[in-house]
């Protein structure tokens, strides 16, 4: 209970512990959904060059601006006019209806119209172009997909054939088609997995030559820090994945007791990590560029911005050796595409795998001569 005591006075004690552990992850909390609270970008701002001018056209206007994807804000008389625009970044798109579009239609012959949308935001770009082409391709017409990339560089058209055929998507997974309750949840995970390493690091660091510990009293120093950090954390866990999932309405499939029981193996592992890292740092100071330039590579190896299976294998293999890999790829499954425990019960293993693995290592850095933490030289006297 002493060694417990001690563990929990570093952490409440430790200004840069509190503000990384509180401060920064209901920081965090607060801050990091909000470019995904609309979930999708609609009714992006769109310029029309109608060179036809007869009824058709003007219902093709209409229809393109009853999507909830597109707005028809403006309507010039020319192309270099409704460039400009977009250029400028008054509009984000453009509809382009060609001379003819009522005649062709009557004929059963299929105009050309083209679309364009600037593509340096990603997300607005298909949201333009889906819009549009859905009520272009509806006329019977072809749609001529254009993109802006920057400024100075001319529009460059891409033919998409039109289809009889009318494709009914309902995704399994993710039914708003939101960024929101994709990418947070798996966000979250990481933001409490890289808070508890910089925390771990700040608290266990300052190392100084002594003789090693004994077995015994390693395993009671790094027992009383690994149930202190795991407390704080499983709070946070349960404050990260309850209140807020259910204040930015995020969906939970996922049984309660599943939860809790990956949230402890990811815990677990993180915790065991977190004191392996704080044991091996030469100060504290480097905790924090350690975990800032590891942040990214977890991120994008995890699985859920680009596909695990498309990993070169050599950075997959260092992939699994990071909690958060195990823990996104488990919670997803679990909470977001409604899997059972039994599909994730690798992840959940190798979780707890790496928490044993990285304890041992702890216990063999501890108990090794010549270099003991000075925090916990501190504790036995």
């Amino acid at each position: 209970m002493a060694h417990l005591k001690q563990e929990f006075l570093h952490i409440f004690t430790n200004v840069y512990v509190i503000l990384v552990v509180f401060g920064g992850l209901l920081l965090y909390a607060m801050l990091y959904p909000q470019p995904y609270l609309n979930k999708l970008p609609l009714q992006q701002s769109v310029v029309v060059v109608d060179h036809d001018h007869t009824p058709a056209s003007r219902r093709l206007i209409r229809y393109a601006d009853a999507t909830p994807q597109v707005q028809i804000t403006d309507q010039v008389d020319s192309v270099s006019q409704a460039r400009e625009l977009l250029l400028d970044g008054q509009v984000r798109g453009m509809l382009v209806i060609p001379r003819y579009f009522e005649r062709d239609l009557a004929r059963s012959r299929s105009p050309v119209v083209g679309l364009a949308g600037d593509a340096n935001f990603f997300l607005i770009y298909s949201t333009i172009i889906e819009g549009l082409a859905t009520v272009v391709m509806t006329t019977g017409a072809v749609a001529r997909v254009g993109e802006l990339l920057v400024a100075g560089v001319p529009l460059k058209f891409a033919v998409k054939d039109w289809s009889p055929m009318h494709l009914n998507e309902r995704p399994l997974f993710n039914i708003g088609m939101g960024y929101l309750g994709y990418v947070i949840p798996a966000v979250f995970v990481l933001i409490l997995q890289q808070t508890l390493l910089l925390a771990s690091g700040l608290v266990g660091t300052e190392s100084k030559t002594k003789s090693g510990f004994s077995l015994a009293s390693a395993g009671a120093l790094l027992g009383a820090r690994f149930i202190a950090m795991f407390i704080v954390y499983f709070l946070f866990a349960q404050f990260y994945m309850g209140v807020c999932f259910e204040y930015y309405e995020i969906s939970r499939n996922a049984g309660v007791f599943d939860l809790y029981l990956m949230i402890t193996a990811f815990l677990a592992a993180s915790v065991a990590l977190g004191i392996l890292l704080g044991l091996l740092l030469p100060g504290s100071e480097w905790a924090p560029p350690v975990v800032m330039v590891s942040s990214l590579p977890m991120a994008f190896t995890a699985g859920f911005i680009w596909p695990i299976e498309l990993l070169p294998e050599p950075v997959f293999w260092i992939s699994q050796w990071f909690p958060s890999t195990h823990a996104i790829q488990g919670f997803l499954k679990l909470n977001q595409m409604g899997a059972e425990f039994s599909q994730v019960l690798d992840h959940w293993w190798s979780l707890w795998a790496l928490a044993v693995f990285f304890f041992s290592l702890s216990l063999v850095v501890l108990t090794r001569p010549n270099v003991v933490p000075e925090t916990l030289v501190a504790e036995t006297k």
